[in-house]
């Protein structure tokens, strides 16, 4: 019972927040052109680094992630990352999203480049 009892606390106090994009940022079509933020309709969130936790690394990794036109991830780029651990769960955690396409007309979906920013934090 000890034992679950530390394990759950230490579930606890591991935290991962995802901002998917910030109100400033933009997203753009793969010529460049803006293009409206794509709604996000499954997210898997990433796993804190065990690693990581007990070290007490935390902080943020920034993505460029590629959506392609049936709204799933096909590429992320780690632009920032606070550490290497946390970079891969995120980059992990991220390709496994999806989106509704986005479409510039209609019927006619493009790809998108967007920013996402993953925070991992201690408590």
């Amino acid at each position: 019972m000890r034992r679950f009892a530390a394990g759950f606390l230490a579930l606890v106090l591991a935290m991962v927040m995802v901002a998917v994009a910030a109100p400033d940022e933009k997203a753009v079509d793969e010529n460049g052109k803006p293009v409206p933020l794509p709604k996000l309709v499954k997210q898997v969130n990433p796993k804190y680094p065990e690693e990581a936790k007990k070290e007490k690394v935390s902080g943020e990794v920034v993505l460029e992630i590629k959506i392609d036109k049936t709204g799933k991830v096909s590429d992320a780029k780690v632009l920032k990352a606070a550490d290497d651990r946390l970079a891969k769960a995120a980059v992990e955690a991220v390709r496994q999203w999806e989106y509704e396409p986005v479409t510039i007309s209609p019927g006619k979906p493009v790809k998108v480049i967007a920013t996402v920013t993953i925070s991992f934090k201690l408590k």
